[in-house]
């Protein structure tokens, strides 16, 4: 639902071969991807998986349990929804359905994910079951640490997938030369992470643009 879980996506779309079924809560979810990978990869909304009522999400396993038993693999992106922080329950359904592909014999895997050092008493115990029987790849130091010490298994330390994301030019929409535009007028250029998910529901541009226009130093 963010861009950094959008580049986690479309790095593991670039990184493998054949065929993707992406698995959404919304079909907003995935924005639209580089043509190449777009055309290998086909994504399914199932809102009762992970976020909803026990029936719901019944309902979409068994929606799910058919193309999964004839995968190479399956894959959750892990991030930072891992360890019940935002939301305890579908943090556990991620590392079931994890754990659910393993017993069927399908290569499974948690994606480059962090853990931090009070996770919720679910998520803890979800994860010590599923490291038995898959990969946890932690994408930090102290996450690979925090889930030994938490009782996790087979703990992989990796690098975050998203950096493998092919760069995209940006000169056919001018950055460059508006760049160097703005600094042949003695202006200065300030660079934002933003998050598009908490400017929806927080209105930070107001807030960026006032600390923007504040004199240095105030």
């Amino acid at each position: 639902g963010n861009i950094g879980d959008q580049a986690m996506v479309e790095a593991f779309v670039a990184s493998v071969s054949g065929p993707v079924l992406i698995i959404t809560r919304r079909a907003g979810d995935v924005r639209e991807m580089p043509q190449e990978l777009a055309e290998r990869a086909t994504v399914v909304v199932m809102p009762g998986l992970l976020y909803g009522l026990p029936w719901q999400h019944l309902r979409d396993l068994q929606r799910l349990a058919p193309p999964l038993r004839g995968a190479l693999s399956f894959s959750v992106v892990g991030a930072d929804i891992m360890d019940g922080a935002y939301w305890e329950s579908p943090s556990v359904r991620r590392f079931r359905l994890a754990r659910f592909a393993a017993e069927l014999g399908v290569d499974s895997r948690v994606l480059g994910f962090s853990w931090n050092d009070a996770p919720s008493p679910a998520a803890r115990r979800e994860m010590v079951r599923a490291s038995r029987a898959l990969d946890l790849l932690a994408r930090d130091p102290k996450s690979v640490s925090r889930l030994i010490a938490d009782g996790g298994e087979r703990v992989v330390p990796v690098a975050d997938i998203a950096l493998l994301t092919e760069p995209r030019p940006i000169t056919e929409i001018g950055v460059e030369g508006w760049c160097a535009e703005q600094r042949s007028e003695g202006r200065r250029i300030v660079l934002l992470n933003a998050n598009g998910l908490i400017e929806a529901s927080s209105g930070l541009v107001d807030t960026y643009e006032a600390l923007i226009n504040s004199p240095v130093g105030s």
